[in-house]
C-alpha cells in the first residue's frame, strides 16, 4: 500500500494520509466480512501517512487521534477530510492539510479521481495475491487427502539440499510410508473404500508425526520430512504408531480404518549424504524392506 501510494502521491510534497478500515483488506477477499454503516472503528490501519512530502512507517492509530502525524508546530493549518466509503458501507477516510488550491476549480475531484484508480489498483492487487494463493493450493495439495503432493515435496527437497550445498549445519530424517492392503480393500469394497482407507492411513500418519510436513508422493505413497521435535523422537513416534496400527487390526471397525502401513526412516549422514534424495533412496530401501517383512509374517501367521 505504501508503495502503491507512494508512486502516485509522494512527488507533490505535502501532507496526505490514508486510512482504512482494519477489515478492508478481508472484505475484499471474503464479501461476508462486515465493514461499518456507520462511524469508524476504535482503531483504523494506516494505508499511507505522509507529511510535508515525508512517508512514515506508521500502520495503526486510535481513531479519536484522527491523525497520524499531527503537525505540532503551533501554527494554524486546515485540514480537509474525505470520508471512504461505498453507498452505505464505510471504509475509510483521507486527510489533507494545508491544500487550499485542491479546493478550488477542478483540482479536488481530479485529486478524488487519482485516489479512486489507486485504491482500484490496489483492490485488484489483493484479489490477484489471493488467486495466486488459491492456485499455489491447487498446485501443492493433495486433492484427496489434503496434505502438501510430490511438487510440494520436491520443492522442499531443492530447498534443504541449498542449505547441505551451502555446508550449512542441518538435522533431518525422512520417513517413507507405502500403506498395505490397499488392493484388497479396492478388490473387496470398491474405490470410494480405497480413498477412505488412504485418507484413514495419512490421518495416522500426520497425528503420529503432529509437527512434521506430510506429502503425498504416490497413489499410496507417503513421505514425512523429520524436524526438531519429531526428528529427536523418531523411533518413539514410530514404535507407537506400529502399536497403534496392530490395535486397528483388531478393533471391531470397518476395514477402512484397520489402516497399515510399511515405514523406512533414514537421517541425514553430512559424512555420506550429499543432496535429499541419498537420503530419501535410503528410506525408500528400508521401507519395502520393511513391507517385505510384513508380507512374509502374513504369510506365516496363516500357515
Amino acid at each position: 500500500m505504501i508503495t502503491l501510494f507512494g508512486t502516485e502521491f509522494a512527488n507533490e510534497r505535502e501532507s496526505l494520509h490514508i486510512l482504512l478500515e482494519p477489515n478492508f483488506e478481508l472484505s475484499i477477499h471474503n464479501s461476508s466480512v462486515p465493514l461499518p454503516t456507520r462511524g469508524y472503528s476504535k482503531h483504523m490501519q494506516v494505508a499511507f501517512s505522509m507529511e510535508k512530502g515525508i512517508i512514515s512507517p506508521t500502520e495503526v492509530i486510535n481513531t479519536k487521534n484522527l491523525i497520524p502525524l499531527r503537525n505540532n508546530d503551533n501554527l494554524e493549518h486546515l485540514y480537509v477530510f474525505l470520508p471512504l466509503h461505498e453507498n452505505n458501507t464505510v471504509f475509510g477516510y483521507v486527510i489533507l492539510s494545508d491544500c487550499l488550491s485542491r479546493l478550488d476549480g477542478h483540482e479536488l475531484p481530479k485529486f478524488q479521481q487519482r485516489l479512486n484508480i489507486a485504491l482500484e489498483r490496489y483492490r485488484q492487487k489483493l484479489h490477484l495475491d489471493e488467486l495466486n494463493k488459491q492456485l499455489t493450493e491447487i498446485i501443492h495439495i493433495d486433492a484427496l487427502t489434503r496434505v502438501k503432493n510430490r511438487i510440494a515435496y520436491e520443492t522442499k527437497a531443492d530447498e534443504l539440499t541449498g542449505i547441505i550445498k551451502a555446508g550449512k549445519e542441518i538435522q533431518f530424517a525422512i520417513a517413507m510410508f507405502d500403506t498395505n492392503n490397499l488392493k484388497k480393500v479396492n478388490d473387496a469394497l470398491g474405490h470410494n473404500a480405497g480413498d477412505a482407507y488412504l485418507i484413514n492411513s495419512c490421518r495416522l500418519i500426520c497425528s503420529t508425526f503432529k509437527h512434521s510436513s506430510i506429502y503425498r508422493i504416490g497413489g499410496d505413497e507417503f513421505l514425512a520430512i523429520l524436524l526438531n521435535e519429531d526428528f529427536a523422537n523418531r523411533k518413539k513416534l514410530i514404535a507407537a504408531a506400529t502399536k497403534k496400527m496392530a490395535q486397528l487390526q483388531t478393533a471391531n471397525i470397518p476395514e477402512t480404518e484397520k489402516v497399515s502401513f510399511a515405514c523406512g526412516i533414514a537421517e541425514y549422514d553430512p559424512s555420506a549424504d550429499t543432496c535429499v534424495q541419498d537420503v530419501f533412496n535410503r528410506a525408500d530401501f528400508l521401507m519395502y524392506k520393511n513391507k517385505a517383512a510384513t508380507k512374509i509374517k502374513q504369510k506365516t501367521a496363516r500357515n
